[in-house]
């Protein structure tokens, strides 16, 4: 069945610590890239920046095969926004189709 929003929530925490901890062990950078759903996205956002919320994923929009990219520094395991949302690629491909997941 669907995962509820909560349990979403407590997921996405859990990847973050995980995250978090591997990059305070880093000796060198290292890149992560994860391929997942509107409601994930949205909860480890909410995650990194508004851990207490709760509810309905209303913050973040997302349109289907957009990027977004954090940084997660090794020292003190603070993230930052570095992209949300990113979809140059859906807009110059000319093809408003492809451009899906919320209206502009």
């Amino acid at each position: 069945g669907r995962e509820s929003d909560e349990a979403c929530r407590a997921r996405a925490k859990r990847v973050l610590a995980r995250v978090r901890g591997g990059a305070r062990a880093l000796d060198a950078p290292k890149t992560i890239v994860a391929v997942v759903h509107y409601d994930f996205i949205a909860a480890l956002l909410d995650a990194a920046t508004a851990p207490e919320t709760t509810g309905h994923f209303a913050r973040w929009r997302h349109h289907n095969t957009a990027l977004t990219v954090l940084d997660v520094a090794a020292a003190t395991g603070d993230v930052t926004l570095v992209k949300v949302n990113e979809a140059v690629h859906i807009y110059e491909s000319g093809d408003p189709e492809l451009l899906s997941g919320f209206p502009l």
